[in-house]
């Protein structure tokens, strides 16, 4: 079983033509020829995801009714076409982002409403696309709610892409939103770099916090995730994801295998280990 823990349908295109500047930024981050800007389509990500040989995917969408732009200026799939190729493909479930906390009971109600979904594997928090810290006061509804409904939050960790500010989203916020809320499950996504060692110190410390290697790729996760990843203690908190079509899943599985993992450990990171947290409890 390969599950991959983040794929994305994304518009980054201006009204009027061009894209926006904090996304031309990525593409320098990415490297030359990363190709951020193409619209695609669910046939492709199911195209992709078969030509990898991935049996499921967490697709990456917004709230229902979220109007308010993104900060780094992406347009992912709306809610209700991104369940819709759920139902079509019958081997994705959902990771909802947050637009904004500006208004922190209507966006309780939400999570609420779409926490009925068995579509609906988890939240997204991005600090950097939210513009506050990971520790902000209007974010503590959503991890109360979060944790009450079985929710896992999936927050971006480490340097940002785009080039804005990421001290809003470093690694040691989690500390104290796992220490607020131990039931809470908070999945550390998109690498964490440059602190992988303080994170794996939080994994050892929090058993509700794990690691997913999104937007990264497996020849450069860092060594001291792969030794806890490796270890009886992190065998089962490190998953894969490639944020497609940031990178393709294809070439990050082809690399995960040359990482010299054990059998047990390989098939865990690669989709054991995400398949465990599959369905919500």
């Amino acid at each position: 079983m390969i599950i991959d823990g983040w794929t994305n349908l994304v518009r980054y295109e201006l009204e009027g033509g061009g894209v926006n500047r904090l996304l031309e930024g990525s593409a320098d981050f990415f490297g030359p020829g990363a190709d951020l800007y193409k619209t695609r389509s669910v046939a492709d990500l199911i195209g992709v995801l078969d030509d990898a040989g991935v049996d499921r995917a967490l697709l990456s969408t917004e709230l229902p009714g979220s109007t308010r732009e993104s900060r780094l200026g992406v347009k992912v799939l709306p809610y209700d076409e991104a369940v819709q190729a759920c139902d079509e493909s019958g081997r994705l479930k959902l990771i909802v982002g947050i637009r904004s906390v500006d208004e922190p009971l209507p966006l309780v109600t939400k999570i609420r409403e779409i926490a009925a979904d068995p579509r609906v594997f988890g939240l997204i928090v991005g600090a950097a696309g939210l513009g506050v810290p990971l520790t902000h006061r209007l974010l503590y509804p959503v991890y109360a709610t979060a944790a009450e409904v079985g929710l896992p939050i999936v927050c971006n960790v480490g340097i940002v892409g785009p080039p804005v500010a990421s001290k809003d989203q470093h690694p040691l916020l989690l500390e104290e939103i796992c220490a607020d809320f131990p039931t809470l499950q908070v999945i550390a996504a998109h690498g964490g770099h440059p602190w992988e060692r303080l994170l794996v110190r939080l994994m050892m410390k929090f058993p509700n916090l794990s690691y997913l290697s999104s937007a990264y790729l497996p020849k450069y996760i860092d060594p001291a995730i792969l030794d806890y990843m490796s270890s009886s203690r992190g065998a089962t908190k490190c998953m894969f994801g490639s944020d497609w079509p940031m990178l393709e899943p294809s070439r990050c599985i082809a690399e995960a295998r040359k990482l010299g993992l054990r059998d047990e450990v390989l098939d865990g990171y690669l989709g054991g280990n995400l398949a465990a947290r599959w369905e919500r409890n």
